[in-house]
């Protein structure tokens, strides 16, 4: 027994990757956005104007994200889906690959479930 020598383990250590390369390794997303407005009106037209300018920002501020436009229904009441023509049309992309999250009014991510 007094010949026999402890086998030793080789350690090696791995360094955290940084945030920089984590976010070169991640695939772009694909990201669109829906707005939409119930009457023709001068104020509604206004609200449309400024939800499609936020979604724009917002969406082509993140290096993540590539920006593939904006799907919009105007005078279009939301009590009815196949009234929609850009929803459903945004819904279709998303099932055929072409978005891969949606961003709308309240910002529900309604394409992740096609990715």
């Amino acid at each position: 027994m007094a010949g026999k020598q402890k086998k030793v383990k080789k350690i090696t250590k791995i360094n955290p990757v940084k945030p920089q390369v984590m976010m070169q390794l991640q695939p772009t997303k694909r990201v669109c956005a829906y707005c939409r407005v119930s009457t023709d009106s001068r104020e509604q037209q206004n609200s449309f104007i400024a939800q499609t300018a936020y979604y724009e920002e917002l969406i082509s501020k993140r290096s993540d994200w590539q920006y593939v436009g904006v799907y919009a229904d105007e005078a279009r009441s939301g009590t009815k889906l196949q009234k929609r023509d850009d929803f459903l049309r945004m819904i279709k992309d998303c099932e055929a690959g072409k978005n891969r999250y949606d961003h709308h009014k309240i910002g529900n991510p309604l394409c992740k479930k096609y990715r």
